[in-house]
Order: C-alpha cells, then structure tokens, then sequence
C-alpha cells in the first residue's frame, strides 16, 4: 500500500467517488432540495477550494498503483480561534478494501501533512449515521467538541 497525492488521472475517480459519498452523507430532506447534477457542481467546488487553499490536498491510497481510497484535505480557520485548521473533508475507502486499515493509513498520513504545515488541530465532519467512520474517527484520538443539529421545517 502506498499513499501519495493525486495524480492527474486519479481526478475523476476522486471526484466521482466524492459526489456519491456528498449525495449519502445528506438528509433525504436535504436531497430532496437540490438536483444531482447541481450538487455534483458544488462537490466539484469544494475539491477545487480544498486543492485551491494553502496546504491544502489530496491523499490517495494505491495498491498495485491503483486506487483504493482517499483523503481530501483543506486548510481552514478554526470557528472560534480563527488559527488555521486541517479539515478532513472527505475520506473514502473502495467497498473491497474496507477493514484493510487503508483509512487508518490515510488519517495517519493526513495528520502528518497536517504536521508538516504547523497546524496544531485537525477537524473532521462526519454524518450522524454515518455510524463506521465516527467509530473510526474516535478510535483515531478524535474528541466530540460541539454537535450540529438540523431540524426540518
């Protein structure tokens, strides 16, 4: 397993892979108020400001050169601190790689970049329901600091 940063031709599997894991982090509510197209339009925005920002970056997981997952990683500032933040913005890992540890090498090699800017803290969003990857964020030393509600109206 090797883990390195995009390349060039890793693009469209990365943002592929991005749109679907975007569209299910959503409430059906939230779905139901955007087009998949028009969602796929900002999932594309936010890797392009992730990749835009200093530091910014993404980790992917090869095996045999080929990619099995990856990292998005932006820079930025801290909601209450305004100190500059590593965000994990998304982390995805192919169904047949999973339990081979390949997001445990990503975080690790996440929180090394991190390091490696200066930056003291790293923030990950996860879906409530996305109940694998809070398990595995917790398991990685992540804290709850504060819960975002929605409620529908």
């Amino acid at each position: 397993m090797e883990i390195g940063v995009m390349t060039a031709p890793e693009w469209p599997w990365v943002l592929g892979r991005s749109r679907e894991t975007g569209w299910a982090q959503m409430l059906p509510s939230q779905q139901a108020q955007i087009a998949p197209e028009a969602f796929a339009g900002l999932v594309y925005e936010m890797l392009a400001q992730a990749l835009s920002s200093p530091g910014g970056t993404v980790l992917v997981a090869r095996a045999a050169e080929l990619p099995v997952g990856y990292l998005v990683i932006g820079v930025v500032p801290d909601e209450l601190s305004h100190a500059p933040t590593g965000l994990f913005m998304d982390i995805y890992v192919e169904p047949a790689w999973r339990g081979r540890h390949v997001s445990s090498l990503l975080t690790a090699a996440g929180d090394a970049h991190c390091r490696g800017l200066g930056l003291s803290h790293v923030r990950r969003v996860v879906a409530a329901h996305n109940t694998q990857s809070l398990r595995h964020a917790m398991a990685d030393g992540c804290q709850v600091e504060r819960f975002m509600l929605i409620k529908q109206l």
